[in-house]
Order: structure tokens, then sequence, then C-alpha cells
């Protein structure tokens, strides 16, 4: 077994022969210690500059994601939004935590995000829940909120054309309705 103070240094010697052994390494215990505190980050990511090598640099990786925050559901909706009128919008909504519950609603547009205002026209499918939002400080808030689905919207058109092709390959594979 080799002496634990030979250590194996990845430099290319001037000759071209790959590496060499330097024996001359001390313990860590034998180092100076004020000298490992004082600089520590610099012991433990750089090589040393008398060798003439240089590290890559240390990458230190994020832990397990933490959420921050959970939001507990209380009513969930999946709504469909039948006109835009001013500042309000008109839809019908139908609960999802308690199924057969329909009803039609009113509700400011200021509820719809910014980012959603383009896709919000009549026809379109949306989601509302409202619930707890638990943050990772300890706070609890009440949240409502309202998003879209980023679905594209059947054309008619586009309907009336997969039924006839639908309707050609039934025909083409002998199927009979």
């Amino acid at each position: 077994m080799q002496d634990l103070a030979t250590r194996f240094i990845a430099e290319q010697s001037k000759d071209g022969s790959d590496y060499f052994i330097d024996r001359d390494v001390k313990p860590v215990e034998e180092r100076n210690s004020k000298q490992l505190a004082d600089n520590a980050t610099a012991v433990s990511t750089e090589a040393p500059a008398n060798l003439g090598l240089s590290a890559p640099p240390v990458i230190v990786l994020p832990g397990p994601f933490k959420p921050r925050h959970r939001f507990k559901v209380l009513q969930q909706f999946e709504g469909t939004l039948l006109e835009i009128s001013g500042d309000e919008c008109r839809a019908r909504i139908r609960d999802l935590t308690k199924p057969g519950f329909v009803e039609e609603i009113t509700f400011s547009i200021e509820e719809i995000s910014e980012s959603d205002h383009n896709i919000a026209v009549p026809g379109a499918v949306f989601y509302w829940d409202i619930g707890y939002q638990d943050r990772i400080d300890g706070q609890r808030l009440r949240v409502s909120s309202v998003r879209f689905r980023r679905i594209p919207m059947w054309k008619e058109k586009d309907l009336i054309s997969s039924q006839r092709e639908a309707e050609s390959l039934s025909e083409t594979l002998g199927w009979k309705r």
C-alpha cells in the first residue's frame, strides 16, 4: 500500500508524459491550521499555485426542491366564458368539488391575469380555484385564482372536415355505422 502522503497530481509534464507522483505532500494535520482557516475557500477549491495546476470551479448544486407555498383547495370550478361586457365577464361554471352544480356568474375582468387577457374570449374554458395558500414562512392567505385553458378551441369548419374524413375512412375500411 502506498504512503498516505503520496498523491497523484494531474499535470502533463513538459516532456509529454502524462502524470507524475508528488511524494512531498504533508498530511492535513501537519499543515498550518491558521492558513487553512483564513483561506478555506482557496484551499478547498483551487490547486496550489506552486504546482502550476488550474482546478475547475466547484459547482454547488441546489438541494431537493422545496415548494415556496402549498395550496389547499376549498372549491374548484370549470367554466366557460359567455361574454365580456365592459369590465365584467359572464360565465357558466360547474363545480368540480361537488358535481352536479351548474350556475351562471358575473365576475370582474380584473380577476383575469394579464397573460390570459388575449385568450379570454367567449367560448374559452377556464378554471377557478378558491382555497388557502400556505407559504413557507407560515403565513396563510385566502386565494381566488382564475386561469384559462391553453388548448386551442375547435373551429366549426375543422369539426366538419374531421367528420367527412372519418366517414370516408369508415367507408374505405368497410365499417358500418
